[in-house]
């Protein structure tokens, strides 16, 4: 499987369920990579934050990531 490239090996994670996603992407950095794109649509596009420093230190992570910032809407 990890022969495929990115962009199927990416594919091939649109078919994963999203409660399984977090941890598939532990397997290897291969998965890591591929399923970026959708652990990022799925988890981080909408959030919600409260008014505390520990979820703002949070969001300012996220948001600071050169890969995931994008994502946050």
């Amino acid at each position: 499987m990890l022969a495929l490239p990115q962009e199927v090996l990416a594919r091939v994670f649109d078919h994963v369920d999203k409660k399984n996603l977090p941890s598939i992407r532990f397997v290897c950095s291969d998965f890591e990579m591929a399923g970026n794109p959708r652990f990022a649509k799925e988890f981080l596009t909408r959030r919600r934050h409260t008014m505390s420093l520990e979820s703002i230190s949070t969001m300012h992570e996220i948001v600071s990531h050169s890969y995931f910032g994008p994502f946050v809407r």
